[in-house]
This record gives C-alpha cells, sequence and structure tokens, in this order.
C-alpha cells in the first residue's frame, strides 16, 4: 500500500512554480489544504513511476503508452465504429454541413480531445487506461455520424435505408453483447485459433484474408474512381457541347448589347415584316409601348423562330404571354415589350 502521510517538504520537492504556486495557495489558506496536498502528492509522484508496456519496464514511461492501451483495451467494436465515422466523414463531408457551423459546434470537444491527449502523451504517469476515459465520450459523440448516414439513407431509398439500419443494429449488437472484448483478447483469440491449425490451412486462411482485404480496397478506394472516369467519358462531349452553346449565347448578348436601340415605329416596323412570315396563323396589334401577338394552329418551331428573331431584330422581348397546346401545336397570345426610344437613328 502506499503512504500518504508524507511531509509537505517532500511532496513540495518537485520544485519550480507549481510547488510555489501551492505552497502559497497552502500559506495564504486560500483552497482547502487536503485538496492541495493531494494535488502536490500526485505532481511528486507523477515525476517517476513505474509501468509496464509489451513487456518493458520504465519509471518515465513512454510517448506510445496510452496510444497502445487505447488500442489494447478499446472494445473492437467500438474501435469498428469509429473507423467507419472516419471513412463516412471523408466520403461525406461536403453533404454533413458547412464547415464554419462545424468547427462552431464542434470546437469545444476537439479542444478539449486535443488538450487531454497533448498532455497524456507527455505524462510520465503511465499506469493505466483509465487516465484517458473521459476522451471516449467525445469518441462516442463522434459515432453519432452513422446514425445520421442511416437517417440519410432511409431518406434517400428504402432499400438502402434498411441496409444501414440493419448495419447499425448488427454493430450496436456486437458491442452490447462483447461487452469487455478488447482488441487484445480479439487477437490472441484469433492467433491461438490459427496455431491449431495445420499449415495448409493457415496458408488458406491468410490468403482468404488477403483477397478479402484487396476487394475491399477494391471497393472503397479503386472501383469508385474508375467509375468515374468512365462516367466523365460518356459526359464530356455532352459538356463541351453545353459550354459552345453557352459561349454562343453570350456573343449574341453581346452583340444584342452593341446594337443601337430602335425606335418603338421602327420595332413596330420590324414586327409587322417578321409577323407576316407567319402567314394568316398570326396577327400583330401594336398598342404604345407594346404590342400583342394572337397566334392560331402555330407549329412550336415556328414560334420559336419569330420569337429569336424579334428579339434579334426588332429588340422586342416577351412580357406575358397566354398559351394552350392543341394537337402539338400552340394557339394564344403573346404580349412583347417594345424599346424604350421614341425616335429613329
Amino acid at each position: 500500500a502506499g503512504d500518504f502521510s508524507l511531509p509537505w517538504d517532500f511532496v513540495l520537492s518537485f520544485g519550480g512554480r507549481p510547488a510555489q504556486v501551492i505552497a502559497f495557495f497552502r500559506d495564504a489558506h486560500l483552497l482547502p489544504e487536503g485538496w492541495l496536498y493531494g494535488l502536490a502528492f500526485v505532481l511528486k509522484h507523477a515525476e517517476a513511476r513505474g509501468a509496464f508496456l509489451d513487456g518493458a519496464y520504465s519509471i518515465f514511461g513512454w510517448v506510445s503508452f496510452f496510444p497502445k492501451a487505447f488500442l489494447y483495451k478499446t472494445p473492437l467494436s467500438l474501435l469498428v465504429a469509429i473507423a467507419g465515422a472516419i471513412l463516412l466523414a471523408t466520403l461525406r463531408w461536403p453533404k454533413i454541413t458547412s464547415a464554419k457551423t462545424w468547427f462552431y459546434r464542434t470546437t469545444p470537444l476537439l479542444v478539449f480531445f486535443a488538450v487531454y491527449w497533448l498532455f497524456s502523451l507527455s505524462s510520465h504517469l503511465n499506469i493505466g487506461q483509465r487516465h484517458i476515459l473521459p476522451t471516449y465520450a467525445v469518441l462516442y459523440i463522434f459515432c453519432g455520424l452513422l446514425g445520421w448516414a442511416v437517417q440519410r439513407a432511409l431518406q434517400q431509398t428504402r432499400a438502402g435505408g434498411f441496409t444501414a439500419l440493419a448495419g447499425l443494429t448488427l454493430l450496436l449488437g456486437w458491442h452490447i453483447k462483447t461487452g469487455g472484448a478488447t482488441m487484445s483478447s480479439f487477437f490472441q483469440t484469433v492467433q491461438n485459433s490459427l496455431h491449431q491449425k495445420s499449415a495448409r490451412e493457415q496458408i488458406l486462411i491468410q490468403t482468404a484474408v488477403l483477397l478479402i482485404a484487396i476487394y475491399a480496397v477494391w471497393q472503397i478506394a479503386v472501383s469508385p474512381a474508375l467509375g468515374i472516369m468512365e462516367r466523365s467519358a460518356t459526359q464530356l462531349p455532352l459538356q463541351q457541347a453545353q459550354i459552345s452553346r453557352m459561349q454562343s449565347m453570350q456573343q449574341e448578348a453581346i452583340q444584342l448589347q452593341a446594337k443601337n436601340s430602335l425606335s418603338e415605329t421602327d420595332s413596330v416596323r420590324a414586327l409587322q415584316t417578321l409577323a407576316q412570315t407567319l402567314g394568316p396563323q398570326a396577327r400583330l396589334v401594336p398598342q404604345g409601348t407594346q404590342a400583342t401577338l394572337e397566334i392560331k394552329s402555330m407549329r412550336p418551331d415556328v414560334l420559336a423562330q419569330f420569337l429569336m428573331d424579334a428579339r434579334a431584330v426588332a429588340q422586342a422581348t416577351v412580357t406575358d404571354a397566354k398559351l394552350a397546346r392543341n394537337n402539338n401545336e400552340w394557339e394564344g397570345s403573346l404580349i412583347l415589350r417594345l424599346p424604350s426610344r421614341t425616335t429613329s437613328n
């Protein structure tokens, strides 16, 4: 058993500014003496403490002690959940939330996790996993991404949603059932089982594991990338055609902007000339700053061509349309706004 009745001079012998602060608070009675004694006791014994790791002994500990303790003592089901959450956050990051909102909401957890682990790695007090247990709360919150993924999957497709829900349910059941199954015990069980197999069976098992790993890498990393490359090859011509169309429309807009505006009289005259090309199915009625085009049994392509010509030649734009479709032909009326100038060039 440890001796917890050591004199003050001994527990403050670690020296430095922390010891001076503790002594000042004790002498000034600013904090309970028992609490200050416990703090000094811990700091004194944290200078050097016997610890064991992977068959080695040290009184100053190792930087790798807590990372290894985390891997050895954390249930394998939780490690799988953490890995899944990391993969999900990497692949689906843009759809989770904006970076600003994400950092604003998670900064307290991230700061706590980073600071706690920073002090743990630099500590010489390597005596158990219990010293990093507070950080597990952050990891469980992070694993909540799996629940978000199930919710999104249920909103998209029923089959995918129920598959994701079943997978999460199995993971939770595994975590509850195993209770304390850790990575070290899992590997020990696998190792003992392999040693009981013949050399031929061990080779077959190792080959099967290797093939499964290759298949997983293919499905997760390689296959999606190849699919994107194949789809891009078929979509590239369509995108190039769309870009060419947009550039053509841009040039047309520039040309229209460079033209001098027509007067209302000239615009009406141009519209009447264009309306005559439509035949008896169309009638143009000028009304001040606008003109009404009445159409009957007009083919869609003919009407579309007229509207493009009206915009380019007469500088008239459609402000209202009341059309009905009858046997693949349009009938009704359109109101075109005339240019605002009142005199001709």
